[in-house]
């Protein structure tokens, strides 16, 4: 015969003040701070937000328009960020 065995809201609340605050504490941290932590240099911008982030950077790190990747626009709107990131910041 298969013994089950039921818990209550009592049982699950005995079990839980039974836990070590300091192990809570760190399984917390871990679960909120180190995704962050692992992607922090990084961005998840998609779209028309990304095009403009990356196509200036990619003129900084040398690259050139129509060259070595695709512009819809002119290239006016792409030379005016790494101007300011270059020379302004």
């Amino acid at each position: 015969m298969l013994l089950t065995k039921t818990y209550s809201f009592r049982n699950f609340r005995e079990k839980f003040d039974k836990v070590n605050p300091t192990i809570l504490l760190v399984f917390l941290f871990i679960i909120t701070f180190l995704p962050n932590i692992i992607v922090y240099n990084r961005t998840h911008a998609a779209g028309d937000i990304a095009e403009y982030i990356n196509n200036p950077l990619r003129i900084i790190y040398g690259e050139l328009p129509y060259r070595d990747f695709w512009l819809i626009f002119p290239p006016g709107e792409v030379f005016c960020l790494p101007l300011y990131i270059r020379y302004l910041d």
